[in-house]
């Protein structure tokens, strides 16, 4: 019997694998967006069925039939007509009874529109069995499963649009007398994608844990937790943002994580080793803060990172409160920064980190209202199990054109000088002090050092006093000549693209937009579209220079 965790975890899965087909990757390795016919036209040949049945046609009403010595058939019920779309998607059907007395036999056929059962050449007036009841009972009903018709069945050849499925009922024997009591035609269907497909889960899962957690204290929860985690890899979504504490096991310290504002633990989530996360806790120990400055602070770093959705951005997955400190609860990223992990993975593509840095910057300044990240460097730049980089850490973010008012002077004047722009460090009053797109850009062109170097801008200069007068000074570092950092990949190309992020004017600074652009013809020449999930594809854009293009020969699109 399976059960309706493993329907939602199986859905989700041909889901997910559905949207990865249809929009494809334009990053190592590339794979071009399909159209969603050629996508459906996979999972058939994969065969993907869902795992829910719809039922087609029912009986509940006794019908009965008689054999007095001659071939005795008797209509029990007949389905609703079977338009072509709808006969296209059935990829099985099963016929389930439940009957009394003597043994019987279950037929299905086809009936036309004109109220007739179709002959069939080859087959008799009854031409399908579905299943016999072979028991000779006198008394008691019995229930059945009829043989599944699969989608390769015969009777699919002869189904044209509008007819309908017949269920008969047949006495086997002579003057023996059967009775129908229940009937149920179930179909199945192929499975057809649509993307995303999340609300819907989410509300599925929100149910399966409220359930769990209106359990009596002290009850067996592991078997809840297991099938919200087996649901949650494969969504990547959890459907409440405030956390339970049974949901979240913390495990060790990491000293090299936090950054200014707090520090970082590491997790378990849906006690799960295989869903590790990061647990922020911002620092209460600073001077005279109150318990409603802590509070705000909280709340300001998750109204911003919580609705943020984006491959290269690091999900929000909520917060929990264990003992007396809040956590703010995120996926853990196994390889850490991204210049531990460039010194450990030498071969690793930079140019792709950065484009995918880029992309991440691009989502968050192209939002209404634009998101301003304000602490761009090699630190908040997580590198995942699979090599992929994503933007973190939002203590210092904001919506560009909120009140800045409203935050702390520690928070408008915090990040660190070697990664700030000029006019942030010449700043005299607090408008002017605050942190813009543009700036998070500059920032941008540090990380690109970072990257190649795999040290921190001006690696050199020891004091703060001496950083910030040479960037006031001079604003940008000296290029890096070491030939083993131009081998990395900061040739010509790259660094005319830390000039324009770095300008000293902040007007003439790239915008994320151009940055990807130009990341873009370094990374994958001859240039490709970038990989936009928020506008629909069309199928010209199936043609991905590099690939080989192909054709494929689809049924009618009406089909799917």
């Amino acid at each position: 019997m399976i059960t309706e965790v493993e329907v939602l975890a199986h859905e989700y899965f041909l889901h997910v694998l559905s949207w990865h087909l249809h929009f494809g990757s334009f990053v190592d390795p590339r794979r071009p967006p399909l159209p969603h016919a050629i996508v459906v036209y996979i999972l058939r040949l994969a065969g993907c069925v869902s795992h829910r049945s719809r039922l087609l046609a029912h009986a509940t009403e006794n019908t009965a039939t008689q054999n007095f010595g001659l071939f005795c058939s008797t209509l029990w019920f007949v389905s609703p007509p079977l338009d072509a779309r709808a006969s296209s998607r059935v990829a099985r059907m099963v016929l389930s009874t439940k009957s009394a007395h003597k043994s019987r036999r279950f037929d299905i056929s086809l009936f036309s529109a004109n109220g007739e059962i179709k002959p069939v050449p080859g087959h008799d007036s009854s031409p399908w069995v579905s299943h016999y009841e072979r028991e000779f009972r006198t008394e008691g009903s019995m229930s059945l499963e009829g043989t599944p018709f699969e989608s390769d069945h015969d009777i699919w050849t002869h189904l044209q649009p509008g007819d309908c499925i017949a269920v008969s009922i047949m006495a086997q024997f002579s003057s023996f007398l059967s009775i129908a009591d229940e009937g149920r035609l179930h179909i199945w269907e192929w499975f057809v994608p649509n993307y995303p497909a999340t609300e819907k889960w989410l509300q599925e899962m929100e149910a399966l844990r409220q359930e769990m957690l209106s359990l009596p204290a002290g009850s067996d929860i592991q078997p809840f937790l297991r099938g919200l985690s087996a649901l949650y890899m494969i969504s990547g979504r959890y459907p409440s943002e405030e956390l339970d504490s049974r949901e979240i096991t913390r495990t060790q310290e990491i000293s090299e994580a936090g950054g200014g504002f707090g520090r970082c633990y590491k997790g378990d989530f849906l006690d799960s080793p295989s869903h590790a996360v990061a647990m922020k806790s911002l620092y209460t120990d600073i001077r005279d803060e109150s318990v409603e400055d802590y509070s705000r602070r909280v709340k300001r770093e998750v109204d911003v990172w919580r609705k943020l959705r984006h491959p290269h951005v690091l999900p929000f997955i909520g917060s929990v409160v264990l003992g007396t400190t809040q956590y703010m609860v995120s996926p853990w990223k196994e390889n850490g920064e991204v210049r531990r992990y460039l010194r450990s993975h030498p071969n690793a593509n930079r140019n792709k980190l950065l484009l995918q840095v880029a992309m991440g910057l691009e989502y968050l300044h192209t939002l209404n209202p634009a998101v301003v990240h304000g602490d761009i460097k090699g630190p908040n730049i997580l590198i995942s199990s699979t090599g992929d980089a994503c933007i973190a850490d939002f203590g210092l973010s904001h919506k560009e054109g909120s009140d800045f008012h409203v935050h702390s002077l520690r928070w408008q004047v915090a990040g660190n000088y070697r990664w700030q722009a000029p006019e942030l460090l010449r700043a005299k009053t607090l408008p002017q002090s605050v942190r813009t797109t543009m700036t998070d850009i500059y920032a941008f062109g540090r990380v690109i050092l970072e990257v190649f170097t795999h040290e921190v801008p001006f690696h050199t200069m020891h004091l703060d006093h001496e950083v910030t007068e040479y960037i006031k000074r001079h604003n940008l570092p000296p290029r890096p000549r070491d030939p083993e950092v131009v081998s990395r990949g900061l040739d010509d190309r790259m660094w005319q693209l830390v000039e324009r992020c770095s300008h000293k004017h902040a007007t003439k600074r790239l915008s994320a937009q151009e940055l990807v652009e130009q990341l873009q013809k370094i990374c994958l020449e001859p240039r490709m579209p970038r990989n936009d999930v928020s506008q629909p594809l069309s199928q010209s854009s199936f043609h991905v220079p590099g690939l080989r293009p192909w054709t494929l020969s689809l049924p009618p699109a009406s089909c799917f």
